[in-house]
């Protein structure tokens, strides 16, 4: 389930596509300019299930269908959809992008986006002011462009200006904006090319916020780095890391995740743990209090999490998903626009209609 602050996409097993929040650049693929506060099935005529969504944070949405093709729509007027002869538009119903390459995953910033091949080449398009597309260079893009400074990839994820890739060998890279030291290159300069980020290998998941990082060794423990002014990186401090820093109070954990300015994690017993931004509820305690260290949310027990922008949804084990944080323009699909600081199943979903183990929160999809 991909979201951003303000419309959130739940795609279920099958492949069906459902939204809620703004609409206001067709970002939720349907031909009304209007809010939507309920989930509903989108009306994309499509001859493909989808395997993968992601949201950007201005009004755009992306779709990889089950034969690879690659979908966009939404906002476009830095190029973000990769249709070069749509430029400046807004596309309120999805357009296939005529590219020839099989994609398996897309990732979505503020106005560009990421779309990963299944030969693990990386495209970009859209904006790129603060080199977010890891091209070499400053200059935006209309149409996908394939980055050759990369060796094979497997996960990407973009934050509001920069990104972090990972490739097959398990090192990890970031570009784009530095300004708060979320590359993890002990300076605060933005790189328009990837740069290896020093002291980080054998990374088993990544995940990225608007300005700060999770990364998850493969030995099960946290690296963070980037923004913490809300407590975002769990250091018990509220101090900015330009280089990536172990937490030392998390261990044996399974999985990470971060929303805008907070940050969730699962250990191997199924606990979750929270930290961060807090104003909205999106950690689900109960209030609207910042916590600078990690605490456990006993309601999250065993569910996996999809954090995004300024809401938090957790997947139970049962198909059914939870809601809570900001709700302004019905982004949780509860029906009203009340934020929630606890956590409430939305009604009338089901990510899957059978009961069976959880997946990892890269294949259940909440979008950004």
């Amino acid at each position: 389930m991909p979201c951003n602050s303000r419309h959130t996409l739940l795609l279920n097993e099958d492949g069906l596509l459902f939204g809620c929040g703004s609409n206001t650049q067709g970002e939720l693929a349907d031909d009304q300019d209007e809010t939507i506060h309920q989930p509903f099935l989108t009306h994309i005529k499509l001859n493909v299930r989808l395997m993968c969504i992601a949201a950007g944070y201005e009004s755009h949405s992306l779709a990889v269908g089950e034969d690879g093709s690659l979908w966009a729509w939404g906002n476009n007027h830095s190029g973000q959809l990769g249709l070069a002869n749509h430029f400046s538009e807004t596309l309120s119903h999805p357009m296939k992008l005529s590219l020839r390459n099989r994609f398996v995953s897309v990732a979505a910033g503020h106005d560009f986006s990421l779309a990963l091949d299944q030969r693990g080449r990386l495209w970009s398009f859209g904006c790129n002011s603060k080199g977010q597309l890891g091209l070499g260079d400053w200059n935006d893009r209309m149409i996908p462009t394939v980055n050759d400074f990369l060796p094979k990839i497997r996960m990407i994820e973009a934050g509001y200006a920069h990104v972090l890739v990972l490739d097959e060998s398990g090192t990890l890279w970031s570009f784009g904006a530095n300004s708060y030291g979320q590359l993890g290159v002990q300076d605060y300069i933005n790189r328009n090319s990837p740069t290896k980020v020093q002291n980080l290998i054998d990374v088993q998941q990544i995940s990225v916020g608007f300005y700060h990082n999770l990364v998850l060794g493969n030995d099960s423990r946290v690296w963070c780095f980037g923004q913490n002014n809300l407590g975002q990186l769990g250091l018990g401090h509220t101090q900015n890391q330009n280089s990536p820093h172990i937490n030392e109070s998390l261990h044996s954990i399974q999985n990470v995740w971060c929303g805008g300015n907070s940050s969730y994690v699962k250990d191997q017993k199924g606990v979750v743990s929270v930290f961060g931004y807090n104003y909205q509820g999106q950690l689900g305690l109960g209030d609207r209090t910042n916590r600078l260290i990690p605490c456990e949310n006993s309601d999250l027990t065993g569910q996996d999490v999809v954090a995004c922008g300024y809401q938090m949804f957790g997947v139970h084990p049962n198909g059914h998903v939870y809601s809570c944080g900001r709700n302004d323009v019905g982004q949780l699909g509860q029906g009203h626009t009340m934020d929630l600081t606890k956590l409430k199943i939305i009604e009338n979903f089901l990510y899957r209609k059978r009961i069976s183990p959880v997946k990892s929160a890269k294949t259940v999809t909440i979008v950004k």
